[in-house]
């Protein structure tokens, strides 16, 4: 499995998105972190559906942290 490259738009635009809705519960480091790992766990899926499927996944993961 490769290793997600930090400038791939999808996960700059997640980290982005999820970052106001998890201030003050996580730093933004362990949101950047979640977010970069659910890119690599996706990395079979269709380029197309990618930025969908990698919010939902980071954010479950995010929720389930907080758990």
């Amino acid at each position: 499995m490769r290793e997600p490259a930090a400038s791939e738009p999808e996960i700059a635009e997640t980290i982005e998105r999820l970052t106001p809705e998890f201030a003050g519960q996580l730093s933004s480091g362990i949101i950047a972190t979640v977010v970069r790992d659910s890119r690599r766990d996706l990395d079979t899926s269709p380029p197309t559906a990618l930025p969908e499927l990698l919010e939902r996944h980071a954010r479950q993961r995010l929720i389930d942290t907080l758990c």
